[in-house]
């Protein structure tokens, strides 16, 4: 096994479409839990949005939570946010909190200056991530988590939305289609919020006067 792990570690490391596509068909075969880790962190590297999908895979068959914020923070990365995750995951109660709370006020900033006023959607796009704000703030993580499910349901319901949005909006859907409970005030608010920053990130500005 420390031989197959230091070689996904290589591929990682190699720039090529083939051994990114080496890394893509691995991680589809038959699951390994104790290479599993390694074949995301070394996908993370590709920035192959395609290995979103077998990572959450993969995701929901991991109970450790050390080893789910690895492979978190893999998805993490593919989604282009490098550094969030272990930032807020490791701060302090208060240090989480401002940092939860500042990122939650960027994103609704960044969706309300994004290229969607013309779109259908956009009103109720925007009164889910106030209600999403209040939940954070009053630490009603179930609420918030609903509220996220429902905003990356209106995104992938825009048209022609930037690839890397829609794969931040199917992490948040997909996550929560079988997040631990017990981790959800933890693992699963800080990841939200990074996949929520990803797919606001991406999205197409709107032109100024």
């Amino acid at each position: 096994m420390r031989v197959r792990t230091a070689a996904v570690h290589a591929l990682g490391h190699v720039r090529s479409a083939a051994a990114t596509e080496a890394l893509v068909e691995t991680l589809r075969e038959p699951f390994e839990p104790n290479l599993f880790p390694a074949l995301v962190d070394a996908g993370a590297r590709t920035n192959d949005l395609r290995i979103v999908e077998p990572a959450l895979a993969g995701l929901k068959r991991l109970r450790v939570p050390v080893v789910r914020l690895q492979v978190i923070n893999g998805i993490c990365r593919l989604l282009g946010e490098k550094n969030h995750l272990y930032r807020i995951a490791t701060a302090n109660k208060l240090q989480r909190a401002a940092l939860r709370a500042a990122m939650i006020a960027r994103i609704r900033r960044l969706l309300r200056t994004a290229d969607l006023h013309e779109c259908e959607a956009y009103p109720e796009l925007m009164a889910t991530v106030s209600e999403a704000t209040a939940a954070l703030a009053a630490d009603r993580d179930e609420d918030f988590a609903e509220h996220c499910r429902h905003l990356a349901g209106l995104i992938r319901s825009v048209d022609d939305v930037p690839e890397i949005s829609e794969r931040a909006a199917y992490a948040i859907e997909t996550y929560l289609e079988d997040a631990p409970s017990n981790l959800l005030s933890s693992e699963g608010v800080v990841f939200l919020i990074v996949c929520l920053t990803s797919l606001a990130r991406h999205l197409p500005r709107a032109r100024r006067p």
